[in-house]
């Protein structure tokens, strides 16, 4: 098949879209905690934005007393996806 062939059938896929919608709320949501919309302002901390930021989101711990703080409700949101995400496999 030639490339767009490919490109036309599985990145415009119904999953792959709805994948990629999940990942887009995953990371506004995080966004107050991870400041990741500040970090293309600075090349060095861009280069320091990877695809393991999915992870750092999965991992990063809501302190106790704080999950009703906007920012602490918007990553537990994200995580919540993350988590979905995850069982669509």
């Amino acid at each position: 098949k030639t490339r767009y062939e490919l490109f036309k059938t599985i990145y415009s896929h119904k999953a792959s879209k709805a994948i990629e919608y999940m990942i887009c709320d995953i990371l506004r949501l995080a966004n107050d905690e991870f400041k990741i919309t500040e970090m293309v302002d600075s090349c060095e901390d861009f280069l320091d934005l990877t695809d393991d930021i999915i992870q750092e989101i999965k991992r990063r711990k809501i302190p106790k007393g704080d999950e009703s703080k906007p920012g602490m409700e918007n990553l537990k949101k994200a995580k919540d996806l993350i988590k979905k995400l995850n069982r669509r496999r």
